[in-house]
């Protein structure tokens, strides 16, 4: 890929992420009328969308070849994303006169999306800063990250209940239509989850791994991602 075709990727990204941002901005401010209570989650999920987003272009557009600023880029876009589900699905299937179209399904996404894209953002401390695993022996151990977080998304998607992103809004309950009451999937999935989950410290142990082998400029990103 050229640069000036990765440049134009890498801001198409991160425009957007700004996109789904403004949307769901305009969509809780319509919503509020309607609804009781703000979005607790929507300046959160705002400033983790644009600020990874806008990392991700600089990085990407400067630095093609290094996977970092592409996975920082679409992680920002995966939080405007969540941003955007968990307001439309609100206003589509709360705000009269009539439910939109696709209001459950949204709202069902929103109920799992967000621990999907919160722990892919913890995983991205596995390839920084050079966009690499510190070793090839970390290839398993990226692998494990990755069916764990699929694991817990599958948790949230599937467990019986009404959806989160009702219940915690003081809106009348909606039942997952997904949900699996009458199997032990979910039981094994939940099972299974539990040890994948402390693999989510790894990123963090390989951030410090990086810096004691780091010099110079390397070991002064590392500086400024653990300070901040």
């Amino acid at each position: 890929m050229s640069a000036r075709r990765a440049s134009r990727l890498a801001w198409s990204l991160w425009a957007a992420t700004l996109g789904l941002v403004t949307i769901s901005v305009v969509l809780y401010a319509t919503s509020t009328r309607f609804l009781h209570g703000g979005s607790p989650y929507l300046l959160n999920l705002s400033v983790a969308a644009l600020g990874l987003s806008t990392v991700g272009a600089l990085v990407a557009s400067r630095r093609p070849g290094n996977s970092v600023g592409w996975l920082f880029g679409v992680t920002g876009l995966l939080y405007g994303l969540t941003s955007f589900v968990g307001e439309y699905s609100l206003y589509a299937f709360f705000v009269p006169p009539e439910p939109l179209p696709a209001g459950l399904a949204a709202l069902w996404i929103a109920s799992w999306l967000w621990i999907l894209v919160g722990q892919m953002s913890l995983a991205l401390f596995l390839f920084f800063p050079d966009g690499l695993l510190p070793s090839p022996r970390w290839r398993i151990v990226a692998a494990l990250i990755l069916v764990g977080i699929l694991t817990s998304s599958a948790t949230f998607a599937l467990k019986p209940g009404s959806l989160l992103e009702t219940s915690g809004r003081g809106l009348p309950p909606v039942e997952n239509p997904l949900a699996l009451e009458a199997t032990g999937l979910l039981g094994l999935i939940e099972v299974v989850n539990v040890p994948l989950s402390v693999l989510m410290l790894a990123p963090f142990i390989a951030l410090f791994v990086r810096y004691r082998r780091a010099r110079g400029g390397e070991r002064q990103q590392i500086k400024w991602v653990a300070y901040a």
